[in-house]
């Protein structure tokens, strides 16, 4: 079984926040049921976009409580640039 998942624009990830907003515990419940994901992701501005970052700083936290955990994970990334998205995939 496969599925897509939109990812949330608005939830900027912040420690801060005293529990998960109602769209990254969505997410967390997806991500928590598969055995592996494949992240896709266009190149923006030699790094990857915001709304990428954002879901995998949610998802990366807590540190040792992540819900990718375990999980196989494939890359790719995108672009029109000779690069072919490769600042996408080493974006720090």
């Amino acid at each position: 079984m496969y599925g897509f998942i939109h990812l949330p624009e608005t939830c900027a990830y912040s420690a801060a926040v005293g529990s998960r907003p109602q769209e990254i515990t969505r997410l967390w419940d997806a991500v928590r049921s598969c055995d592996g994901m494949i992240i896709g992701t266009p190149e923006y501005n030699h790094g990857m976009s915001d709304v990428m970052k954002n879901a995998l700083d949610w998802l990366s936290r807590p540190y040792r409580n992540s819900p990718i955990k375990g999980r196989a994970v494939l890359t790719f990334t995108a672009s029109s640039a000779f690069t072919g998205g490769v600042r996408a995939s080493s974006a720090e």
